[in-house]
């Protein structure tokens, strides 16, 4: 088919001689015989065969929106072809850096994972010889087991990981005092509390341990709701750091491409971008101060421990002094 019998297309069609359907498919058919006639960016296969689809899907509406008065019909289609290229090449861009942004996001989770597994060093332990046996008194020693105090002093006498003067610290507090502090900040941290942990807090502080999970499961029932709240507000800030990302790269193409740069385009991308990049940098900011703490308040706490409030705000503000 050439250019003059193609132009007849849309008079073939109001005269009923060709169906649409027919139409179309010439359409296609001449568009796929004589690629070179159009200038295409992009002679893959793939790439062409998008172009077709799209060139099947608007056939009715490319035939329909011709007006023979502005020109002939291969002008006309030429112009199509050329926006169709525009949007397949847009689409494609579009795709490179989702693509690219989902891999950058996975490389940074795949190193914060593995960091997390990777252990410290440290100093093999080396026992000590028992020089000499001294026996020692079996009821004393379960009176001293069952004392808090001694339970306390034993823990930071052999925890490596507590600093000296963190240590000498400690053993100026009152054991009572220090038991409550133990067990307040231990339900501040209820959320994030697993069976191991409480029978670890529950044997250093003497505290019945099947009582302490129910206290912390209490807790933590009314919690469920800020952890909703806080996934949501993170989801936001991931939503807008995508669009940062998205539009920046989509600039940087508009600034490597001169053809295809439009400077209005270019305005309303960097306007997105803007708008974006300060929502990113503002729930990134909330999060970080902490704006949605999956904690209980000092109230819970008190009720739960039978306490008044100014007495669990003390005890948490003794803590902090510890430079815990």
């Amino acid at each position: 088919m050439n250019i003059k019998q193609f132009n007849c297309i849309p008079e073939k069609l109001y005269s009923s001689k060709i169906t649409p359907e027919q139409a179309i498919n010439l359409l296609t058919i001449f568009f796929k015989d004589n690629i070179p006639i159009f200038n295409i960016s992009n002679y893959e296969e793939d790439y062409i065969s998008e172009m077709i689809i799209l060139i099947l899907t608007k056939g009715q509406s490319i035939i329909s929106s011709y007006n023979p008065l502005h020109g002939e019909f291969f002008n006309y289609f030429y112009s199509v072809i050329k926006n169709i290229d525009t949007t397949c090449r847009r689409k494609k861009c579009r795709y490179i850096i989702q693509e690219e942004h989902n891999l950058y996001e996975n490389i940074s989770n795949i190193k914060e994972s593995t960091e997390k597994y990777c252990p410290s060093p440290k100093e093999p332990f080396l026992g000590k010889i028992p020089y000499r046996y001294e026996p020692i008194n079996v009821k004393a020693f379960k009176q001293a087991c069952d004392y808090s105090k001694v339970k306390l002093k034993r823990y930071f006498e052999q925890e490596d990981e507590i600093s000296f003067e963190l240590k000498e610290k400690l053993k100026k507090i009152n054991p009572a005092k220090l038991k409550k502090m133990i067990l307040t900040i231990t339900l501040k941290s209820s959320f994030y509390l697993d069976d191991n942990i409480i029978d670890k807090i529950s044997f250093l502080c003497n505290f019945d341990r099947n009582d302490l999970a129910q206290k912390v499961q209490t807790l933590k029932s009314d919690l469920f709701k800020r952890e909703k709240n806080k996934k949501t507000l993170e989801e936001r800030r991931n939503k807008a750091y995508y669009h940062h990302q998205k539009y920046e790269k989509q600039m940087q193409w508009l600034k490597e491409n001169p053809d295809d740069y439009d400077e209005y385009k270019y305005w309303e991308l960097e306007k997105k971008y803007l708008k974006h990049t300060q929502l990113w940098i503002s729930l990134n900011k909330k999060l970080k101060d902490g704006v949605i703490n999956i904690r209980p308040t000092n109230k819970a706490i008190a009720d739960v421990l039978g306490i008044c409030e100014r007495q669990v705000s003390y005890y948490i503000k003794s803590i902090k002094e510890l430079g815990i």
